[in-house]
């Protein structure tokens, strides 16, 4: 909810050009606050002591929004489709071959974008790319996958 805030904030103010957050050279600070948001997030699942799933998901989603953050200065990435197939993938390694129906989703996310003209094809394809990635890696390094 924060950096929705923010966002209608923003465009209410004129700091922002749209709710879409269309011109990309304004899209760093929401998604800084929402790294922000995500940071506190998992300080406080740490503090209460969360499984270790539960902060391997917030350290993959993290992992994701810093990166398409860094990239988003430069290129535009889609975060929906990120996030969409960053949610597939977490599916997939936490529920197996009984989640593999969603991967489905993820080019429907893409497509969406791509007929909306947010994001053309190489945009949604690096943002299901970098979301597929981030959750694969962090699981790996905090040893949940099962090998």
């Amino acid at each position: 909810m924060v950096p929705l805030i923010h966002i209608r904030w923003g465009v209410r103010t004129g700091r922002i050009s749209d709710h879409d957050v269309s011109v990309r050279e304004e899209r760093f600070w929401p998604y800084m606050l929402q790294i922000a948001t995500v940071g506190f997030t998992y300080a406080l699942l740490r503090a209460f002591g969360a499984p270790r799933l539960v902060i391997g998901l917030v350290e993959s989603v993290s992992t994701a929004m810093v990166a398409i953050t860094g990239v988003t200065l430069y290129w535009k990435m889609s975060m929906h489709v990120a996030g969409a197939a960053g949610t597939v993938t977490v599916l997939t390694l936490v529920y197996g071959k009984r989640a593999l129906p969603l991967v489905a989703l993820v080019p429907a996310v893409a497509w969406s974008r791509n007929i909306l003209d947010h994001h053309t094809p190489a945009q949604a394809l690096a943002g299901a790319a970098l979301g597929s990635a981030a959750p694969l890696i962090v699981f790996r390094q905090m040893g949940l996958l099962n090998d």
